[in-house]
Parts: structure tokens; sequence; C-alpha cells
């Protein structure tokens, strides 16, 4: 009988669960957004959620590279993301880059995972382990766009191929800056971090 070790498990149900909760809100996030947008907060409250996405990779950043490596990945990467924002011209979509980067970090979490294991149990990587940040961005998209499928169902909703395209390249560059900074050899102080 084949069952998943522990923590790999629990990266997959992490990434389920939180896919299931994107999914289960699309019917419903309206009634969230519609009334902060017409009070003029709805701006207000994205620019909150990037801040705290911020802060929250600025500190992790710092843990694994402290000093000058911290801004020099920092400025290419907001660079970055500036770009794609520039591309969202409403709250909506700048929320892609938040919800499915964070999917996309919990996927590639768990191929990470299952390649190490797989390699230290000396069995067949398979794909998902082979290339795990290839096969993270793979699936990020394709729940992406599953999530537009379930918008096309929804009568107030609409399917857009600009979404879709929103929550790839979220996925992708999340994924890739993981990656990234992932294979880079952390600094003797900081060894101990470990990276998602």
């Amino acid at each position: 009988m084949s069952y998943l070790p522990q923590r790999q498990s629990q990266l997959w149900i992490a990434a389920g669960l939180y896919l299931l909760f994107i999914y289960a809100s699309l019917p419903f996030i309206r009634k969230v957004t519609d009334p902060l947008r017409d009070a003029g907060w709805l701006r207000f409250t994205v620019g909150c959620l990037f801040a705290l996405a911020f802060f929250a990779f600025a500190l992790w950043l710092w843990r694994r590279w402290p000093g000058w490596r911290r801004a020099s990945l920092l400025i290419p990467i907001l660079a970055i993301y500036g770009w794609i924002l520039r591309q969202a011209h409403q709250p909506e979509e700048q929320l892609h880059l938040i919800e499915y980067g964070l999917l996309g970090l919990l996927v590639y979490a768990a191929c990470r995972r299952r390649r190490r294991e797989r390699a230290a149990e000396t069995k067949s990587l398979g794909p998902l382990g082979r290339w795990p940040a290839v096969s993270a961005v793979v699936l990020s998209c394709l729940a992406g766009w599953g999530d537009e499928g379930i918008q096309y169902l929804i009568p107030e909703r609409y399917y857009d191929l600009r979404d879709v395209a929103f929550n790839a390249a979220a996925a992708a560059l999340a994924i890739s800056v993981s990656a990234l900074l992932g294979s880079s050899p952390q600094p003797a102080s900081t060894a101990g971090w470990r990276s998602l």
C-alpha cells in the first residue's frame, strides 16, 4: 500500500485546502469587495494586504540573506512585481498576485518535499520530483485556470483569459523567487533557517 510521508502529505493538504477556500469564495467574494469599493476602501484594503505580504517576504529574506544581499535581491523582485501590478488595473486583479503567489509557494513546497523524500528512499523521482519548480508552476497554472472555469459557471461572474494570465504570472513569479533563493547557498549564520 502506497502512502505519502507525513510532511509531504501535510503540504499537499494545506495547498488543497487553500485552493478549496479560493474556489469556495468565488460566488461570495463580490459581497465583500463591492461594499468596500462603494465605500472607497477597496484600494486601501488591497494596499494593506500587499504591505503585509511585502513585510512577510522582507522578513523571510532578511533572515535568509542578511546585509547587502537582501537589498540586491529585493530590488529586481519588487521591480517585476511593480510591472505586473501596473498591468492590473482593478484591485481584484492585483489580489491575484497574493492569492496565486501563495498557492504557488504551497504547491512548490510540496513538490520539493516530494523530491527530497523520494530521493532519500532511492525511489524514482517522477515528474513532480524531478523538476519541482516546473511541476509547481504547471499545477498552479491549472488551478488558476480552474478558478476562471468556475467563474464561467457562476451567473454574476465571467471567464477572463486576462485573469488566467495573472494567476499564472503570480504563481510562476513566486515559485521562481523561491527556487532562486532556495538554490543559492545560505550564509553560515542563517543555515538553520528553512525556506518554505
